[in-house]
């Protein structure tokens, strides 16, 4: 795959299927408390093969939904879990407790304010369209989760430079099942050849060679169009049909039936396992509330974070600042920051919009 991108630029970002098989819960406090995780499987039914015996995290919880994203009544099983959680921690004094939460629909029916209002429980929602500076989780603790779990797929994978015996040796593979290494796990054209002249080799032990083609369907990645690759394939018969591009998630056969299941069998629970207690440590989860100004409240810290001031590392081509995020501020403290003519300015632009009300904790409460 090949991607453009600025000189320099040492990450670059990929656009990837908003379709996913489960979806991960993540509750963390201010004083680095990390509370049970829920992951939500995709399915009518929860199957107990999908988690058990997988080597989760501890205290883990499971569930479904038909599109493996949260929904009401998901979120007030969870609720009362959360609410189970606070008492069995010993930490219900009669004070109530914030939930910090996104404003999706599942959170804010009549339904779960009821409920949150009789266990005592504050659901303080994040300023909408603001997730991307406001959320906590996304300021340090998700960071390092990411990267713990590619590194827990890159040692399941085994990118190599040579085949290490113990990486497969006595693990009860599948029978007849082929093991070889690229430096990157990904597929390269000398191991496709190896593996075209396998499947030749395959057909032949199986007495499917009739003399008349096989038809071998796959997409168009570099490995499978050179021209090694193709002159071996007239050689044995095998005519290559390649799908079209960009069609994949359409007309890929095995993504019909096949991988689905196989997603499902795949150990969800143990990689996470593995990444969870690397990642979510007391000093990230009180860094993750410090760093979004959330708690100890700091307005300087959200602020500069939504004018996309804060600090981070960057490149010598690092991206430019945040525009188009909305701001409330009050008449007078728009006068003191730009003065009357730069107010004057952005009302002429369109830029300013008056006599608004917001409320917000780490804006100072309403504004208007």
């Amino acid at each position: 795959m090949k991607a453009f991108a600025e000189a320099g630029q040492k990450v670059v970002e990929s656009m990837r299927s908003n379709s996913r098989e489960n979806t991960t819960v993540v509750t963390i406090s201010a004083n680095g408390a990390t509370w049970a995780r829920t992951t939500i499987f995709k399915g009518q039914r929860l199957q107990p093969d999908w988690f058990a015996e997988r080597n989760g995290p501890k205290d883990a919880r499971y569930t479904c939904t038909d599109t493996s994203f949260m929904q009401g009544d998901v979120f007030i099983k969870f609720l009362k879990d959360f609410h189970k959680q606070l008492d069995d921690r010993g930490v219900l004094d009669g004070k109530p407790h914030i939930l910090v939460l996104d404003g999706h629909a599942s959170h804010v029916s009549c339904e779960v304010i009821k409920l949150a209002m009789e266990v005592n429980i504050i659901h303080f929602q994040l300023p909408s369209h603001t997730l991307r500076i406001t959320q906590l989780l996304d300021v340090v603790a998700f960071g390092t989760f990411k990267k713990e779990v590619t590194k827990v797929l890159q040692d399941y994978y085994h990118a190599g430079q040579r085949l290490q015996p113990d990486w497969f040796a006595e693990r009860n593979g599948p029978k007849d099942a082929r093991y070889t290494c690229t430096d990157t796990s990904f597929m390269q054209g000398d191991v496709f050849i190896k593996f075209l002249k396998d499947f030749h080799k395959q057909l032949d032990d199986r007495g499917v060679l009739d003399g008349k083609p096989h038809i071998l369907v796959l997409d168009g990645h570099a490995s499978h169009v050179s021209c090694e690759v193709i002159k071996l394939a007239m050689e044995v018969n095998i005519i290559h049909f390649q799908l079209p591009s960009h069609t994949l998630r359409i007309t890929q056969l095995l993504d019909v039936v096949a991988f689905g299941t196989f997603k499902k069998e795949h150990d969800v629970p143990g990689v996470m396992a593995a990444a969870w207690q690397r990642s979510f440590t007391p000093e990230r989860n009180k860094a993750s509330f410090a760093g979004a100004g959330l708690w100890p409240v700091d307005m300087d810290r959200a602020l500069t974070r939504l004018q996309g001031k804060a600090k981070r590392k960057e490149g010598p081509t690092g991206r430019p600042p945040l525009e188009d995020v909305p701001i409330a501020m009050t008449h007078e403290q728009l006068d003191e920051a730009i003065g009357e003519r730069g107010l004057r300015q952005l009302k002429a632009g369109g830029h300013a919009i008056t006599g608004l009300k917001v409320g917000t904790v780490m804006l100072g409460g309403l504004l208007t």
